[in-house]
C-alpha cells in the first residue's frame, strides 16, 4: 500500500470509527483507556486486510460496544424497523469485553482480527453459524492469519469448540426429534 493509500484509509477507519454510538465504553470506569488502546488496534488490523476486505468492512459499517461478557468477543445483527411500510435497517454490532484492558496488544490483535474477520466473511449473527461452529470458526482463523495476523484459537481450543458445538447440535436435533409434549 502507497502511503497516499495508506493516509486515505486511515481517513476512512477515522471516519467510521468517530461514527459509531456514543458511550459505547461509557459504562466503563476506564473508558479513555479502553477506547485508545481498542481503537489502536483497530487500526492495526484495518490497514492490514487487503482493499476488497476493507470495503465490505466499511460497508457493514459496525458498530463498537465495550460490555462485560460470557466470551471475549461478539458478532451480533440486529434488525430494526425504521417505519411502518419500509424495510428494516441491519445494524452489526461487534462486542468486546472489558477485560481486554488487562491483555497483551498481541491477545487484543488477535481478537479483534478475528471478530473482524467474522464480518467480513459475513458470520454476523449467531443463527448464520452456530455458536462454535468449528467449520466458521476455522475459516475466520484462516481470513484473519492472511491478514498477517495469528489465529485467535489454538488447535486445542478450536477441538473444545467444536466439540461444544456438537454436544449442542445433538441437544437441539433431540428437542426436535421428541414432538409435541402432552399437558
Amino acid at each position: 500500500m502507497s502511503e497516499a493509500e495508506r493516509e486515505e484509509r486511515l481517513e476512512d477507519i477515522e471516519y467510521w470509527w468517530s461514527g459509531g454510538f456514543q458511550g459505547a465504553f461509557a459504562a466503563e470506569s476506564r473508558a479513555e483507556f479502553l477506547e485508545a488502546k481498542l481503537y489502536e488496534v483497530v487500526k492495526r488490523v484495518l490497514l492490514a486486510m487487503p482493499e476488497e476486505d476493507f470495503e465490505v468492512f466499511l460497508l457493514l459499517r459496525p458498530q463498537i460496544v465495550c460490555q462485560p461478557l460470557a466470551v471475549h468477543g461478539a458478532i451480533w445483527r440486529y434488525a430494526i424497523p425504521v417505519m411502518p411500510g419500509m424495510k428494516e435497517a441491519i445494524v452489526r454490532v461487534v462486542y468486546f469485553t472489558p477485560a481486554f484492558g488487562k491483555w497483551s496488544a498481541d491477545r487484543l490483535t488477535r481478537l479483534v482480527a478475528h471478530e473482524f474477520a467474522h464480518l467480513v466473511l459475513g458470520h454476523d449473527s449467531p443463527h448464520v453459524t452456530g455458536h462454535g461452529d468449528i467449520h466458521a470458526e476455522e475459516a475466520t482463523d484462516r481470513k484473519s492469519e492472511s491478514w498477517g495476523f495469528r489465529a485467535a484459537y489454538s488447535r486445542k481450543e478450536r477441538q473444545e469448540l467444536a466439540d461444544h458445538h456438537r454436544q449442542d447440535k445433538a441437544g437441539r436435533s433431540r428437542t426436535r426429534t421428541r414432538g409435541p409434549r402432552r399437558a
